[in-house]
């Protein structure tokens, strides 16, 4: 039976500060939009007879109510039993962040720490 490996990822959403909101990279947006395209990967590109979980499991950005922050950081794991699906969803993360971050004209960067067996 295949064991089920846990990776964790860290990506960093930079976006540019400013009061005026038609000055800056909204991070905030930027993570946002980051976290629901990612929920796509495992629905609609991994088989359904296997299997993968990907969560995003912290959130962090800004410390004021009326600025744009500079930065958000999202923080999340990849659970899966198969190295090809592991492979696929990890590259899927990275095309569709550096997608994103075009589309905003902004930065995301994407760190994998290395996996680790999960405990059921």
């Amino acid at each position: 039976m295949p064991t089920l490996t846990g990776w964790s990822f860290r990506c960093g959403a930079k976006g540019r500060t400013r009061h005026g909101p038609h000055e800056g990279k909204d991070a905030i947006l930027l993570a946002s939009q980051l976290v629901a395209l990612l929920q796509s990967i495992t629905s609609r590109e991994v088989n359904t007879l296997d299997s993968a979980v990907l969560s995003i499991t912290r959130i962090a950005g800004g410390n004021t109510w009326n600025v744009l922050p500079e930065s958000v950081e999202l923080e999340g794991t990849l659970r899966t039993h198969s190295a090809s699906v592991r492979a696929t969803v990890k590259a899927r993360v990275i095309e569709i962040a550096a997608g994103l971050a075009s589309a905003f004209g902004a930065e995301i960067d994407v760190t994998w720490a290395s996996g680790a067996r999960c405990i059921s």
